[in-house]
């Protein structure tokens, strides 16, 4: 029995002993060796490092052909390749933040970035450091209107809980920004809570771009740009979607052109008959009656109430009307003026006269005899018609006027002289236009519904809804077109036009544009031309407008519509001078209603 025991013993070893012998000469037969070991034309498949892969296979791959694991994850190049089809030279295939090595360890799909398992763990032990907080400003975009594509920055402002936390931890997490579009992402700094500012080394474009973090409460300032409408920006950490953020971009559609500030019209109210807003012993519903402003206690600024004018008899409208003064309100009553025509007379030898045109007379004595012929003149007119149209723009233009604080040598002459020509300006009496007075609202409206081409008969008909427009007041016929224009609104002032109320420059250049039906959009705070102009007054637009339209002024050349001052200002608040509005009057009309 032992015989046959130790029989079998030897057959296994002499198997064994052939089985290796013919396995070496196999090799030998497939690579070859040179003497000495050099390799000869069959080496391409020596695996040196014993990765699975043959030197020639690694050639072509790129990997290291004396590295088992080029990449470093924890897997062989050869089980990369031919078993999970992972890339050996990429420590993470999908991309997820975690490596190939830990996600086959961890049971997790090493090319499904979506499939990392919740058990995966690091060397540096991420694991205890949960994401509390993740803030990114801004939280959406919307691509402005005609942009094709877009350039703003992001800042994300990183949280977490470090109860689990130890010191001995290394702290490690991954800050990922990603688009799923056309745009990338380039990094600018992170700012650390210990005081420390890292400049990213990869600057970009990079599309995800991925900031390491080594501090709980860091911020990443990262700047995207090329992104268009519809596309998705994802924040995260670790790429978690239970710590991430995400916003669309979105386009602003362009809409129609709207006037700034344009509320609904409500229909006015009537005052009440017991409120005296203004304190001037006249109620509000008595100024309407008056014409004067409720809001105003001394409408005319003679530096007497409405209420003391009205019952000493003067005007409250008129600035040189008031108690003491010779001008009264009531009855004016105007002399025609008397022409004296004195005939011809005739005196004979007696002494007596006659006054016949021709007169003898006879005696004895002497005769003497005088004849008178009244003489006969003929005077011929050519009437020559000339338009406002000639009288504003040409340069030949001759204009006179009458006023005595008006002459050759004011600033404004050739203004107020041309306007006046033209019927559309008057003075405050005969002989006076008063260039340094203020210009009321309502005289502004007459001068722009006239130089627009507007006629009294052209108010016929339409609505009158402001409750201090009376039918009977001069003002009436232009405030009815000016509001049919869209020129001056009941909703501005509560249902009141103000109509004897100075006028600012910066409205008198809103009641012009208004008037041309001028519009300005897209417009920046850096077009505003004025040091004290801001971009929420009303009148900028308007004032940018007029600063920005260049006329032919036919006295003064080139000029701009509007000016301002030489420090650099615009005025905009100030009462505007009779004589400064006619000038914004002509430019207006030369701007754009001169033929």
């Amino acid at each position: 029995m032992k015989k046959i025991i130790y029989l079998f013993i030897a057959l296994t070893v002499l198997g064994g002993i052939v089985f290796a012998l013919t396995q070496t000469s196999l090799l030998k037969g497939r690579f070859g060796t040179g003497e000495g070991g050099t390799e000869t034309e069959g080496s391409a498949g020596i695996d040196d490092d014993g990765d699975g892969l043959r030197k020639s296979d690694e050639g072509d791959l790129g990997t290291d052909p004396n590295d088992s694991d080029s990449d470093d994850d924890g897997l062989m190049d050869g089980a990369e390749v031919t078993g999970f089809g992972t890339d050996p030279l990429n420590p993470d295939s999908d991309g997820d933040g975690v490596n190939d090595g830990e996600e086959v360890s961890s049971g997790s799909d090493p090319l499904d970035r979506s499939a990392t398992s919740s058990t995966t763990t690091s060397t540096s032990t991420t694991s205890s450091i949960v994401c509390t907080a993740l803030t990114v400003s801004p939280a959406s975009y919307e691509i402005p209107a005609n942009t094709a594509e877009v350039n703003f920055d992001l800042t994300a402002l990183t949280t977490f809980d470090l109860d689990a936390w130890t010191d001995s931890e290394a702290f490690e997490a991954t800050l990922v920004f990603e688009s799923d579009g056309a745009g990338a992402f380039h990094g600018n700094s992170l700012s650390n809570p210990d005081g420390s500012v890292t400049s990213f080394t990869e600057s970009g474009p990079i599309n995800p771009y991925k900031v390491a973090l080594t501090q709980s409460g860091s911020v990443a300032n990262i700047n995207f740009s090329g992104g268009k409408e519809g596309e998705n920006i994802t924040v995260s950490i670790n790429e978690d979607p239970s710590c991430s953020t995400k916003f669309t971009l979105t386009q602003v559609t362009e809409a129609a052109p709207t006037e700034p500030t344009e509320p609904t019209e409500p229909a006015p109210t009537e005052p009440d008959p017991n409120l005296d807003t203004d304190g001037d012993g006249l109620t509000d519903a008595e100024e309407v009656d008056t014409v004067t402003d409720p809001n105003n206690s001394d409408t005319d600024g003679d530096t007497y109430s409405d209420g003391t004018e009205v019952d000493s008899g003067t005007d409250p409208l008129d600035a040189t009307s008031y108690p003491g003064s010779s001008t009264t309100t009531g009855t004016t009553t105007t002399t025609e003026p008397t022409t004296t025509t004195t005939e011809p007379t005739t005196t004979t030898s007696d002494g007596s006269s006659s006054s016949d045109s021709t007169s003898s007379s006879s005696s004895s004595g002497s005769s003497t005899t005088s004849t008178t012929t009244e003489s006969s003149t003929t005077t011929t007119t050519t009437e020559t018609t000339t338009t406002i149209n000639d009288i504003l723009t040409s340069k030949e233009a001759v204009c006179s006027e009458p006023f005595t604080d008006v002459d050759s040598t004011h600033w404004s002459y050739s203004n107020v002289c041309r306007l006046y020509q033209a019927g559309i300006v008057n003075g405050r009496d005969a002989n006076s236009f008063v260039p340094e007075g203020d210009l009321t609202r309502a005289e502004a409206i007459k001068i722009l519904m006239l130089l627009s081409g507007k006629t009294e008969e052209d108010a016929e008909g339409l609505p009158e809804e402001f409750i201090d427009v009376k039918s009977s007041e001069w003002f009436h016929p232009w405030y009815v077109l000016a509001q049919e224009a869209g020129v001056v609104r009941v909703i501005d002032n509560g249902g009141y036009a103000n109509p004897n109320a100075y006028i600012t420059r910066g409205d008198f250049m809103l009641y012009m544009v208004r008037t041309a039906e001028q519009t300005l959009w897209d417009w920046e705070e850096e077009d505003i031309p004025f040091s004290d102009l801001k971009a929420s007054d009303p009148y900028t637009y308007a004032i940018i407008i007029g600063y920005n339209k260049m006329v032919e002024d036919p006295d003064e050349g080139t000029t701009r519509v509007f000016e301002g001052y030489s420090n650099g200002t615009a005025g905009a608040t100030k009462s505007i001078a009779r004589s400064e509005a006619v000038a914004l009057a002509l430019r207006f009309y030369l701007a754009w209603y001169a033929q």
